[in-house]
């Protein structure tokens, strides 16, 4: 490693928020060809659309994918930094993080024991207590760097959200568009990308794979990651019939394209020196000093989702056919989920 390597961290931002920005972080915002478009979020306004303008830079220049946005969120950014790289001074390391998501750096940072997901390595945490921290300072960036190839999010086990593999959990999360883009990119990787085949399994009978997107790589290894995530992507994209997909179903390659990540990530364990980090989910000070009693939170939630498991148990018994066959892997599915909120409260 370089004595003093440069380091560049595109922050995404798809809204206004807290800016972070420095010398090492770039504000890029996601979708700037389509900003007026309707997101998840709904639609910007007028004062919204001009701090996007004034603070971030867009992902709509030079190559890029910004119109396909809504459908690969946060991967727009990613590739206009894989493009644009000149532009970006050429750095030694490239790095990603989401606006309210980062890893943590700074080894010395005191980390509130708010999990965000059920025995996740991911936590709320106060904002403006948070910028006091200098997380992602140049200090800490580039000690922490020093020795590895790759900093990325520890793994997570979605089998603690109810899903028994990362494929179900894909389906939960795009209904109706999940499993179909799993097995266009599932039949594609055995066809074009051979290599990858042990990871895919992985992630077909497995429950773990590294989330969010975030990641600090070498150059070399950022420019492959690309070149690995985006021919897939750009298949599934060319072979998925979004015309009757909702916002939320749209953006079933965007969920898809945190497996490609996990994939790439998995795929260098052996060749390189990989860093795992905690993440901290960035809340407004309100939100991480009043938030809804766990103890009621945690009732409420579990027992809506018993009351859908013994819906389901009971029309799996009234009903047949197609219909059986549904009730019968909603039960299942919904029986599990049940089984690990009730681990997670106790």
């Amino acid at each position: 490693m370089k004595s003093n390597p440069t380091i560049k961290i595109l922050i995404g931002y798809h809204k206004p928020s807290v800016l972070f920005k420095s010398n090492l972080l770039v504000p890029v915002q996601g979708g700037r060809a389509i900003a007026e478009q309707a997101s998840k979020d709904g639609t910007l306004q007028e004062s919204a659309l001009r701090w996007l303008l004034n603070n971030t830079i867009g992902d709509d220049s030079g190559e890029n994918m910004s119109v396909a946005n809504r459908y690969i969120n946060e991967m727009s950014i990613i590739y206009w930094g894989w493009k644009n790289y000149q532009k970006l001074n050429n750095p030694d390391y490239m790095g990603f993080m989401q606006y309210a998501k980062h890893m943590v750096i700074n080894p010395y940072m005191e980390i509130p024991a708010r999990p965000w997901l059920p025995h996740a390595e991911m936590y709320i945490c106060d904002v403006d207590w948070y910028k006091k921290q200098e997380n992602l300072s140049e200090k800490w960036l580039k000690a922490g760097m020093r020795g590895y190839d790759i900093i990325c999010p520890e793994s997570y086990d979605v089998a603690y959200t109810g899903s028994a593999n990362c494929k179900l959990r894909l389906e939960v999360l795009a209904p109706g568009y999940g499993g179909q883009v799993f097995n266009i990119m599932s039949q594609y990787i055995r066809k074009h990308q051979p290599e990858m085949i042990p990871y895919l399994k992985e992630l077909e009978t497995g429950s773990v794979h590294y989330p969010l997107n975030c990641f600090i790589m070498k150059k070399d290894l950022f420019f492959s990651y690309c070149n690995f995530v985006f021919d897939v992507l750009k298949a599934v994209m060319k072979k998925t019939d979004f015309s009757q997909a909702n916002i939320r179903q749209q953006r079933a390659p965007a969920y898809l394209s945190e497996l490609l990540t996990s994939m790439f990530i998995r795929s260098c364990d052996k060749k390189y020196r990989i860093k795992k980090c905690k993440t901290v989910v960035l809340v407004p000070p309100a939100s991480a000093t009043k938030p809804i009693p766990r103890e009621l939170k945690d009732a409420l939630f579990y027992q809506n989702l018993k009351w859908q498991y013994l819906r389901c148990r009971l029309l799996a018994h009234l009903t047949w056919g197609k219909k059986k066959q549904h009730y019968v892997y909603k039960k299942n599915q919904l029986r599990q989920r049940v089984r690990c909120v009730n681990a997670w409260i106790k």
